[in-house]
């Protein structure tokens, strides 16, 4: 029962529908606060971020919304916009889709300048979580080095999916990504003990934080989330996984999970 309830903290839930109304988000927010304690977030359109604020206002939920969705084409321009609309309406955690379809075509340098200039005007209060679309990757090869290279750059997050493909989320495209953490931290770690030793290495271009992953697209069942955090705690340790650096992105998941301690 107790791992069931564990889940609930690691849960970013979402409604990002054609058919989102006030009265949906509403319940949203109502739903985001159980008996059980709180979700770690909710997510919504940029033009429900006030009314998501204002009925959590007095909960620890964040407000997330997303940019530069679902496609992931807008220009930087836009991009950039975007998240300042977000900030100015209070939303404390971006889920910017990665111009991925640009990358894949070659255009690498201008699709991470998107990430880096988003970073550069996030404040460090702000989750900055980067979906990389993996169902939309050919290899995970890829998938790793867009992960390597994200958390090069200091994002918060790397997330799974937007949930608008026909393939979400998936425990190998997740593995590639958490690898990448890992082997991050160690060389972070490395370099620590370097610099340490021959105080000639600068440590400036290494985030002092643990990129974290949030898996998206599909999650509906208390068993696939079981066996993300399985995974995770595999690869980075027992115990890694908390909210700072797991979630969930998920609607269904929230009810079942109620639905089974009730």
């Amino acid at each position: 029962m107790d791992s069931v309830l564990e889940i609930i903290p690691l849960i970013d839930l979402t409604s990002l529908n054609d058919d989102d109304s006030e009265e949906s988000i509403t319940t949203l927010c109502a739903n985001a606060i159980t008996p059980f304690g709180s979700v770690a977030a909710v997510c919504v359109y940029s033009k429900f971020v006030p009314l998501a604020v204002e009925l959590l206002k007095n909960s620890s939920v964040n407000i997330a919304t997303v940019v530069n969705f679902p496609q992931g084409e807008s220009n930087l321009t836009e991009i950039l916009d975007e998240i300042k609309y977000a900030l100015h309406l209070k939303a404390n955690e971006i889920d910017l889709v990665f111009p991925y379809r640009a990358y894949l075509k070659g255009d690498t340098g201008n699709a991470l300048k998107v990430v880096a200039e988003a970073r550069a005007i996030c404040p460090p209060s702000i989750k900055l979580k980067i979906i990389i679309e993996t169902g939309e990757l050919f290899s995970l090869d890829i998938i790793k080095m867009i992960s390597a290279e994200l958390i090069a750059l200091g994002v918060d997050f790397i997330k799974t999916s937007t949930g608008k493909v026909e393939r979400g989320a998936s425990l190998e495209a997740a593995t590639m990504i958490l690898t990448a953490i890992k082997e991050h931290i160690a060389y972070s770690r490395t370099r620590c003990e370097a610099d340490h030793v021959t105080k000639h290495l600068t440590l400036k271009r290494i985030p002092k934080h643990s990129t974290g992953i949030k898996i998206s697209g599909g999650i509906r069942t208390i068993s696939q989330a079981r066996s993300y955090i399985q995974l995770a705690n595999n690869i980075m340790g027992e115990g890694w996984v908390n909210p700072g650096v797991f979630r969930i992105g998920a609607s269904a998941l929230l009810k079942e999970i109620l639905e089974h301690v009730n």
